[in-house]
């Protein structure tokens, strides 16, 4: 049994489990938006896979509490996180990272062979 296929799981015990675990995600999402006022959350990561139920308990939240609520939305790379923490650490290090930044953040392919 995978950790995600407990999502589909018939027992009760296991999906009261799951929701009261997505709840207190769901609060720190709503802690974070206010403490930080920002515009937008973005949410991504393997366990967002199941985004059709997490979605929905964050959003609810989010619009119950926090005041002047954030949009929520999907990360692009929703799994390869770690890959574009490593490139921008790398790009940062080399210096490079004012140049790379703003087109990363507008979805723009950064050629970097020189050509």
């Amino acid at each position: 049994c995978q950790p995600l296929d407990l999502f589909n799981s018939a027992d009760t015990e296991v999906r009261q489990a799951l929701e009261r675990r997505i709840a207190a995600c769901a609060v720190q999402v709503a802690n974070l938006a206010v403490a930080l006022d920002v515009e937008r959350i973005t949410v991504g990561g393997g366990l967002y896979r199941q985004a059709a139920l997490l979605a929905p308990m964050i959003e609810q939240l989010i619009q119950r509490v926090v005041p002047f609520p954030p949009a929520l939305t999907t990360a692009h790379f929703t799994h390869d996180a770690p890959l574009w923490g490593a490139f921008s650490m790398a790009m940062e290090a080399a210096g490079l990272d004012a140049i790379a930044q703003p087109l990363i953040a507008a979805g723009k392919r950064i050629d970097l062979s020189g050509d």
